[in-house]
């Protein structure tokens, strides 16, 4: 990406995201009017044209800019051995990488969640945000790590925006209309909190599963969230029953089956990096995040 041209659409300066993004992409683009409940969707064939990559975001999503995506790369990666999971390499792309590269074109700010190897994260976004000093509430010592709230709480912390977006660096085939759709549900419901469902289970025998780890909320949650941590509380969906949340069904026929599939081993990195892209549901979707 070096040499791409610089622009104002987001914090990467001449490491551009948006200038660097391919004209051929794998998914269905879904244009959901923010906040107007009764306006339709439009989809698009691909390739996308050159002329909607290159129209202002104020134009194709005009609240787009007051919302920042933070992606989620600060864990201990030890199901791979302890390897920086978003720095592992998925088609030719940190994984971090092709997660920003996916949510960028749909937010005014972007930023990345990591709490070691920031010199390499900073190859490709300028905005790395590591986790803060949580030993006064536990966790880690005691056996038990915060998991993805330690990173929630520290992009609460550090965004300028109204709205959060939060994504993991491990699910490389998330919807590309993730922001549209939850940014929908929000205006119509008036959520607080809003995150998506997916069909897990057999044909004939599924249910919905939520994936906490991609949320979409309002940024006064932060009080919420640090009271809740204060009191021991590790689980997401835990902390999303005091709040006033709403969930996003991606079950329909243009959804992919493995959208939200989330890579946690180096074998499943390797299958995933073999295997042809997902299409649309014709098999049950991953297991639901934790």
């Amino acid at each position: 990406m070096n040499g791409a041209r610089s622009c104002s659409r987001c914090c990467f300066s001449s490491r551009c995201l948006i200038n660097a993004y391919p004209l051929t992409l794998e998914f269905t683009l879904a244009l959901t009017p923010f906040m107007e409940p009764d306006a339709p969707l439009f989809y698009l064939s691909n390739p996308v044209p050159l002329s909607l990559l290159t129209m202002p975001l104020t134009q194709l999503f005009p609240h787009a800019q007051s919302i920042t995506a933070v992606v989620l790369a600060g864990g201990q990666g030890t199901r791979m051995g302890g390897v920086d999971k978003g720095l592992q390499h998925f088609q030719g792309q940190a994984m971090a990488q092709r997660a920003l590269l996916r949510v960028a074109p749909w937010v005014g700010t972007v930023a990345v969640n990591a709490n070691r190897n920031e010199t390499a994260y900073q190859a490709f976004c300028d905005a790395i945000w590591p986790d803060p000093d949580l030993s006064a509430w536990g966790g880690m010592g005691d056996g038990v790590s915060w998991g993805p709230l330690a990173g929630f709480l520290t992009a609460l912390q550090h965004v300028q925006t109204p709205f959060l977006l939060t994504v993991p660096c491990d699910c490389p085939f998330f919807p590309l209309d993730l922001v549209l759709r939850l940014s929908q549900a929000m205006g119509q419901s008036g959520a607080d909190l809003v995150m998506p469902r997916v069909p897990i289970g057999r044909e004939g025998r599924q249910r919905l599963a939520t994936q906490p780890v991609f949320a979409l909320m309002r940024v006064h949650v932060l009080k919420s969230l640090e009271i809740f941590m204060a009191q021991g509380g590790r689980k997401v969906l835990d902390w999303s029953q005091s709040l006033h949340h709403a969930f996003v069904d991606f079950d329909q026929a243009h959804d992919e089956a493995h959208a939200f599939s989330n890579i946690n081993t180096l074998s499943e990195l390797t299958h995933w990096n073999t295997a042809s892209p997902p299409g649309p549901k014709s098999s049950p979707c991953a297991r639901p995040s934790a």
